[in-house]
């Protein structure tokens, strides 16, 4: 069992990996028939439920991708009326 401090560690640490986009490291931390729900999902996967690690690291790394291309980077400028 985890202790109070060995869980805000872990809290800690997962919320840094999140911040800095690790995604591989945070799904490492599902098990292998885990399930992930989101009604987001359902835009990129075609259902609010991803079962199984190996399709939520694919629909994370999907999701960021699509997030990604669609935020503007450095040098781009939006102009508006």
């Amino acid at each position: 069992m985890l202790t109070r401090q060995d869980a805000m560690a872990f809290a800690q640490q997962w919320a840094a990996n999140w911040n800095r986009l690790a995604i591989d490291t945070i799904v490492d931390h599902f098990a292998p028939e885990g399930e992930m729900r989101s009604p987001l999902a359902t835009k990129l996967a075609g259902s609010s439920t991803i079962k199984g690690r190996d399709a939520i690291r694919t629909y994370w790394h999907a999701a960021l991708w699509r997030a990604d291309r669609a935020a503007p980077h450095a040098g781009e400028h939006r102009l508006g009326r």
